[in-house]
């Protein structure tokens, strides 16, 4: 019995034993060494008729075993199914993600706050650039909608002007033939006075040989009492036909005919008129007071006992006239102006400046001096500032800095051909300086021409009267386009920053008060020595032609003036449209050329203080620790005039120049009624 279940066990275990290396085999695969040409690319089909032996024994007889190079075999799937890398990577178990700590989550909340802040940050500064470029464009835009209205309304004032001219033909004719058909002598005509008027131009026919009682030593013709009521009669008479002002006849009086056609009346009063050859009035004066009027009968100029008023040649006012405590008050726009008045400081007397524009205020000292037997006055520096501090801004800084001085968006900056285009980058101190002292004269000089805007009076002085000719201005020269500041120009500038900053740094190492840099005789032994127009200003050409100058206009010198000479000859070598013309040679008056002076060392001065302050910021370096000790007050602390003061001051001695101008009016327009 045992023997028959010992047999069918012992045949199960020998069956077993036969069966388990067949399955082990499936189980694990063999090693078969990788194809040798390429890996990639599936191995041939074989051929049904030769079959082929074992793959390790036939393809490479001499294998090569590299255990290092090989990954570990891992128990896969049945050998019907192909093991691929990406299997092998899937069937590898993957780590459980680590969670963040409480501080790296803070730290990664933080991290994304900030780059939102950012975001948002560059977005607001997007949308703030790109408001400031639609209003620049609009500006651009309104400037060019100016630029072209005011040349058609030049080429209107041109056309009228042609066809005035083509007008006044038939009455001069109407007045000829009155005169023709008056009984008078058969008499030879006199000579004709030399003149550059046409009879059709004038009111007045040319005076006969009977009506002329002598000749003056500047070649002007007198006439007798009856040839002179024969003129002011025609004059009267051609006024009549004329507009406002200039249709009121003129007093009765002796007349003396000038060669350029003008005429001047002496009437009952020690009253005196100036008369254009058309019959305008052109000036007034009598025992009190003296006035200049355009064509158009608006006062030009004003001078009495108190007062003393000029407007220049785009419509802008200047008055100067005296208050309280012997000050000079000297309003040139409807919110600027400045009083002048003595003060003592440190046992030394000083004239103080207390000015006011751009609704700044700003308190200048200037100590007075004589030059040729005129008086004149010349700035003071306020404060010294370490040597140090001047070396700093007189050498390069390094490699150039971008900065924006902000004046894009100024309504005097910019456009398609700016007049000044400040520098992109500042190797230095100088070249920021110079920009400074441009840009801050240009903008309080814009600010004028707004308060001339202002009080209505631009146009009205710019244009000429339509009754009368253009007389006044045939002799004046204007600009037909602007000429900007050239970069020679800036790079002269720049040397003579650089010349204040060495005579500053001298005097503040020998604790002076004077920097040598004060006075205009001084600047002027400077080869090619510019200055920047601070103020508007009347000058005269080489041929006797008038021209106005303003803020921000530059002249070069031509030639060193004579010793003690109180007029320098100069070249303008930059101006703005209706100026002086770049390229002709002016005549300015030394006390004139010393106000430039005054306040172009006023602004580099300013400009160091501003650099010290801002050193260090918005992209300027720092200066050296050495150079920013405290600045060394130049002058003992002297009380300054309250801004209120000054400005109700300013505003009452404007009324009264409208007063006076009224008056001046009233006298000179109805003393012939």
């Amino acid at each position: 019995m045992k023997s028959r279940v010992a047999f069918p066990v012992l045949f199960a275990l020998l069956s077993f034993s036969a069966v388990l290396p067949m399955q082990a085999q499936k189980t694990f695969p063999r090693y078969v060494p990788p194809p040798a040409p390429r890996p990639a690319m599936p191995r041939p089909a074989p051929r049904p008729a030769t079959p082929r032996p074992a793959a390790p024994q036939h393809q490479n007889p001499t294998p090569q075993p590299a255990p290092q190079q090989r990954p570990v075999v891992r128990p896969a799937a049945p050998a019907s199914v192909p093991n691929t890398n990406n299997q092998q990577r899937a069937s590898r178990p993957q780590p459980a993600p680590v969670q963040p700590s409480r501080a790296q989550q803070q730290r990664q909340q933080k991290e994304d706050a900030r780059a939102q802040k950012e975001r948002v940050k560059q977005q607001q500064q997007a949308q703030k650039d790109q408001a400031k470029r639609q209003k620049e464009e609009a500006k651009q835009r309104e400037k060019q909608q100016k630029e072209q209205a005011r040349q058609e309304k030049d080429r209107k004032k041109q056309q009228e002007k042609a066809d005035k001219e083509a007008r006044k033909h038939q009455p001069a004719k109407s007045v000829a033939e009155t005169a023709a058909k008056a009984p008078a002598p058969k008499q030879a005509e006199a000579p004709r006075p030399a003149s550059s008027r046409s009879n059709a131009a004038s009111a007045y026919r040319n005076p006969e040989a009977g009506e002329i009682s002598g000749k003056t030593a500047s070649g002007s013709t007198t006439l007798t009492r009856s040839g002179s009521e024969s003129v002011m009669g025609q004059v009267n008479s051609a006024r009549s036909s004329m507009n406002g002002l200039n249709r009121k006849p003129l007093p009765a009086g002796d007349v003396t005919v000038h060669q350029n056609g003008r005429l001047t009346v002496n009437a009952a009063g020690g009253r005196q008129y100036g008369v254009r050859a058309n019959g305008t009035v052109a000036s007034y004066r009598d025992a009190n007071k003296s006035v200049s009027f355009d064509p158009n009968g608006k006062v030009t100029s004003l001078r009495s006992s108190n007062l003393d008023v000029r407007r220049g040649s785009h419509g802008e006012r200047s008055i100067v006239g005296h208050g309280k405590d012997n000050a000079t008050l000297v309003t040139t726009g409807r919110h600027s102006g400045y009083m002048e008045r003595s003060v003592t400081a440190g046992n030394r007397t000083y004239i103080q400046r207390t000015t006011v524009i751009n609704q700044r205020i700003v308190s200048r000292n200037f100590v007075a001096f004589n030059y040729g037997g005129v008086g004149m006055v010349r700035f003071v520096t306020p404060a010294f500032f370490a040597p140090g501090f001047y070396g700093w801004a007189f050498y390069p800084w390094g490699p150039p800095i971008p900065f924006a001085f902000g004046w894009e968006a100024a309504p005097w900056y910019g456009g398609p051909n700016p007049y000044f285009a400040a520098y992109g980058e500042y190797p230095g101190a100088a070249q920021w300086l110079a920009d400074y002292a441009i840009g801050e004269t240009l903008s309080d000089g814009y600010q004028l021409d707004a308060d001339a805007e202002l009080e209505g009076d631009t146009d009205s002085y710019a244009e000429t009267s339509s009754d009368g000719d253009d007389s006044d201005q045939a002799d004046r020269l204007n600009a037909e386009a602007m000429t900007p500041i050239s970069a020679e120009i800036k790079e002269s500038i720049v040397e003579q920053v650089k010349q204040e900053l060495t005579y500053d740094s001298a005097a503040s190492s020998a604790h002076a008060e004077q920097t040598g840099y004060d006075e205009v005789s001084f600047v002027l032994g400077t080869q090619n020595q510019v200055f920047v127009v601070s103020s508007s200003l009347d000058v005269s050409t080489a041929d006797e032609q008038l021209c106005g100058l303003q803020a921000g206009d530059i002249l070069q010198m031509k030639s060193a003036p004579a010793s003690n000479s109180d007029l320098v000859q100069l070249r303008v070598a930059s101006s703005k449209r209706r100026d002086c013309p770049a390229g002709v040679t002016v005549t300015v008056s030394m006390a004139d050329l010393q106000e430039m002076h005054n306040n172009f060392r006023a602004r580099v001065e300013a400009g160091l203080g501003e650099l010290q302050a801002g050193q260090g910021h918005n992209g300027i370096p720092a200066a050296p620790a050495s150079a920013l000790t405290e600045p060394r007050t130049n002058i003992a602390s002297a009380a300054t005039v309250p801004e209120s003061d000054v400005t109700s001051a300013l505003e009452a001695q404007r009324q009264q120049a409208d007063a006076a101008e009224a008056q001046a009016v009233d006298e000179a327009f109805s003393q012939g009624q």
